[in-house]
């Protein structure tokens, strides 16, 4: 069996495509043990998380059984009952990444605005202590996708409007696709952290104009780099 580095790296969908294509292909044979999830995310250059939650994905289609104790298996089945859930989760991707990201344009350049106008020292130190997360998880390598998460919650919080907060909170497991996407490279990372310097500068300030500015600047930038993985991952419209 082969197994090709996914680039850029994270999206389970994409990790869920990969392996379909094995079996597809004949590559990964029914009855066949994938490599541990260790073994099998440094092949694929995704996270461990990442190949956690496809392995979930493929054992709930039916795609793979789960040992205790043995590991990952390929389950016989015919190609065209594997051509389908393929094709389902491709055409899906653009509505579980690129929507949301529209919604996310237009709610959080103002939840940052109102953030702005009614953050105290508390919210500023938490959103403070949130960026010095994100850095380190640079530095060492990894993914910061919980710490973005919770970077955005934090300023919704900061706005002190329950609903707002629901309504961040609603959201954040479906945002979660376009997350792994955009911080999957160290450029999107770094690209996103950046951003997330810039609203901290402007809610500091209580500058409410620049909290908006920099908010949707940051979702513009990291919409144009969940677009640019799409395009070069050859899912169009």
């Amino acid at each position: 069996m082969k197994f090709e580095p996914l680039r850029p790296i994270s999206l389970v969908d994409l990790i869920v495509h990969h392996i379909e294509e094995l079996m597809l292909k004949g590559e990964l044979t029914p009855g066949e043990r994938l490599p541990p999830e260790r073994d099998l995310a440094a092949l694929l250059q995704v996270s461990r998380t990442s190949v956690r939650q496809a392995m979930a994905i493929l054992k709930a289609r039916g795609l793979v059984s789960i040992r205790a104790g043995s590991g990952a298996y390929a389950q016989a089945e015919s190609t065209s009952l594997l051509v389908t859930p393929l094709a389902q989760s491709l055409s899906s991707l653009k509505e579980r990444v690129l929507e949301p990201m529209e919604v996310r344009q237009l709610l959080e350049p103002q939840i940052a605005r109102l953030a702005a106008e009614r953050a105290v020292d508390e919210d500023i130190h938490s959103l403070e202590a949130l960026l010095d997360a994100q850095k380190a998880c640079m530095a060492e390598g990894r993914s910061f996708v919980d710490e973005d998460i919770a970077f955005h919650r934090q300023i919704a919080a900061s706005t002190y409007n329950g609903v707002l907060i629901k309504l961040v909170d609603n959201s954040l497991l479906m945002l979660r696709d376009s997350r792994e996407i955009s911080l999957s490279t160290m450029n999107g990372a770094q690209t996103s952290w950046k951003g997330h310097v810039a609203v901290l500068k402007a809610i500091k300030h209580h500058d409410l104009n620049r909290a908006y500015e920099s908010m949707d600047q940051h979702i513009t930038a990291v919409s144009n780099l969940i677009r640019r993985y799409m395009a070069a991952s050859s899912i169009t419209d």
